[in-house]
């Protein structure tokens, strides 16, 4: 059976927007709801990430029935340290792009690791839809490619995964991807392979839709 693979929506909930971000608000909405719908359609897990510290933690996309394929799960700051990935390919929607983005990555990532099964095979793809993840006052959409690709970056280098011995003996390599035009935003190798290392780079590709 093939891996059923992730759609995660962090902290789209009713405090981070007021009126001087609603169009924000309603872009993403209208964004994410199809692809709530074609996600479960497709035997895919969406999970939505929320702070219920916030002054009102209430989602903005009416949640459907909890479900083996629908989880609900506090993740305060995109800080997520229980998730388990079901798939070699997570689509990542919300925000902040930012502090709560940088840390849903590095939450993956821990997530990628427990995975025996995706270590063997040493690759994840993260889709980022331009227009379902946003800053405070802009959507990913308005955001420079470059600050894309150092943020995306910066999110992997500050993370502890780096230091596993797996990582240390395969290598670790990002690439940050246009995915409409193929025009490659970034691409670094994090850790570099030793001489003769047995298996193949870590590759993680950031699809930014």
């Amino acid at each position: 059976m093939e891996p059923i693979n992730d759609l995660i929506i962090v902290h789209f909930q009713e405090s981070f927007f007021d009126k001087t971000n609603k169009d924000i608000k309603d872009t993403v909405k209208t964004t994410l709801e199809p692809m709530i719908k074609n996600a479960l359609k497709a035997n895919m897990h969406v999970s939505f990430w929320e702070d219920i510290t916030t002054s009102n933690p209430t989602s903005i996309i009416e949640i459907p029935p909890l479900s083996i394929n629908l989880s609900q799960q506090d993740a305060p700051n995109g800080v997520n340290n229980t998730y388990v990935l079901h798939g070699a390919e997570i689509t990542l929607t919300g925000g902040w792009f930012g502090a709560c983005i940088k840390n849903a990555v590095r939450s993956i990532m821990l997530a990628f690791f427990k995975n025996l099964a995706l270590i063997k095979t040493g690759e994840l793809t993260i889709r980022i839809p331009s227009k379902a993840v946003y800053d405070e006052n802009e959507l990913l959409a308005d955001i420079t490619d470059s600050n894309i690709g150092l943020d995306i970056v910066d999110a992997l280098e500050r993370s502890e995964f780096l230091k596993r011995l797996e990582v240390r003996e395969r290598g670790l390599q990002v690439r940050v991807t246009k995915s409409k035009t193929q025009e490659t935003i970034l691409e670094k190798i994090l850790v570099k392979a030793p001489d003769k290392p047995t298996l193949h780079f870590f590759d993680v590709v950031f699809l930014i839709d």
